[in-house]
């Protein structure tokens, strides 16, 4: 990963020099329009500073895809770089336009003419075309990095679709887990009810048969204690008796 950071940070420093480069050219070709003073001539230099332009735009614009893989830091730097870049170029724009616009004037300088057409002006737009060329490589390269950027992010949200489609079952499971899991506990809770009454009425019917036990424990003490209570009034009544008829017996034989 810091490998790559560092590849990018130089291709982008290639840009800048690039862009840097073509932003000079232009320059030059808009001094050299300002000065000429024939309407061809200052066409020609017109359009050379429109290519160098553009290809200084073009420049910047590689800079800008390669910022996109750079740390926050750097592309923040970038960003304001790439920003007063911009406005140059506007700049530059604008003087292109009123060089366009500007009335040309009647004179004419051969030696103007022989610096546009001379070799070494045939060379340097010979090396900004093979540089626009480059640039054109380079920017479809980058488009193609962002078109496989973009499939890769299409294949991520096919692959987030799809885990969001298997965590939406898993919740509709798990939902009805819960409900059979509350209407066990609803259950159990009345089984515990049944039981808890269960409970009461056996708890209930062990104390009335203990008191039926204890009632009958009672009656049967009772009826013991006037069993004996009543066993020493019947001899008394009976030895009352045997004596009576003794005395009886005895006055009869006298």
């Amino acid at each position: 990963r810091i490998d790559s950071v560092a590849m990018d940070s130089g291709m982008v420093a290639e840009y800048e020099s690039e862009y840097q480069s073509h932003i000079t050219l232009a320059t030059n070709k808009l001094e050299q329009a300002e000065r000429c003073q024939s309407y061809d001539e200052r066409r020609s230099a017109a359009s050379s500073a429109e290519r160098a332009i553009e290809a200084a735009k073009e420049s910047v614009q590689l800079m800008e895809i390669e910022g996109r893989t750079l740390t926050a830091a750097a592309r923040t730097s970038l960003t304001s770089k790439l920003r007063g870049y911009r406005a140059q170029i506007g700049d530059l724009k604008a003087r292109l336009k009123d060089s366009r616009a500007a009335q040309v004037p009647a004179s004419s300088t051969d030696c103007i003419r022989e610096e546009l057409f001379s070799t070494g002006g045939r060379r340097d737009e010979a090396g900004e075309r093979s540089r626009m060329l480059a640039n054109n490589e380079r920017l479809a390269q980058g488009t193609n990095k962002l078109k496989d950027a973009h499939a890769i992010t299409l294949e991520m949200e096919g692959t987030a679709a799809s885990i969001l489609g298997d965590l939406s079952k898993q919740r509709e499971v798990l939902l009805h887990s819960r409900a059979t899991l509350r209407i066990a506990s609803e259950q159990l809770e009345t089984s515990r009810r049944v039981l808890v009454n269960m409970a009461r009425r056996a708890a209930a019917n062990k104390l009335i048969l203990w008191m039926i036990v204890v009632g009958i424990g009672c009656m049967l003490l009772l009826i013991l204690w006037n069993q004996t209570a009543n066993v020493p009034a019947a001899a008394a009544t009976s030895t009352s008796e045997t004596g009576k008829w003794q005395a009886v017996t005895r006055t009869g034989s006298s």
